[in-house]
């Protein structure tokens, strides 16, 4: 797919963007500025626009944990924490220099959903590991088990894919990333 490049920031593909804020891990008020940013770079269309293709497999993204282990980490994602790993404070604020700041939480479904790149994914759990509260999924204590979020893909049918709860379209309301 195409890729994107903001000054400031790795360059993605326009599909990795759009899982990114489908998903919530592009806060909203950074998401508002996207679409004339990526308009024509992403090629997104109005979903009424687009034309039927089969569907494909929905991938998922795990509650945070789940009774005594981390969660799945999807094919093309990575542990921020490493092999075994996961956050435990979801809410500790993670600062790297040129980088904005980012919950914990958040950088840990931006790692397990594809978001981060393999290669930025292997260094973090030496820099997150204290701040993250990283701990090996054997220590865990069980908690109660939650929704499970789905990020639908790229294009079903004749629609654009559904915007999670504290998610958004990098391309705007009603319209999708085609390329």
């Amino acid at each position: 797919g195409a890729l994107f490049e903001f000054p400031g920031q790795p360059t993605v593909q326009c599909g990795v963007l759009e899982r990114a804020g489908l998903s919530g891990v592009i806060p909203i008020n950074q998401c508002r500025f996207l679409p004339d940013l990526i308009a024509d770079k992403c090629k997104c269309r109005n979903e009424s626009l687009l034309r039927p293709i089969s569907p494909t497999h929905t991938p998922t993204i795990p509650p945070p944990l789940l009774g005594n282990s981390c969660p799945v980490v999807l094919e093309d994602g990575c542990s921020v924490c490493g092999p075994g790993m996961c956050v435990t404070d979801f809410g500790a604020l993670f600062e790297f220099p040129g980088q904005p700041t980012v919950q914990c939480g958040v950088l840990e479904r931006a790692g397990l959903s594809g978001v981060i790149p393999i290669n930025q994914c292997r260094f973090l759990p030496d820099l997150i590991a204290d701040k993250c509260k990283c701990r090996n999924e054997s220590l865990l204590r069980p908690i109660s088990p939650t929704h499970t979020p789905t990020i639908p893909p790229p294009l079903l049918g004749n629609s654009c894919p559904v915007v999670l709860e504290d998610g958004c379209s990098v391309c705007g309301p009603g319209m999708c990333v085609t390329d």
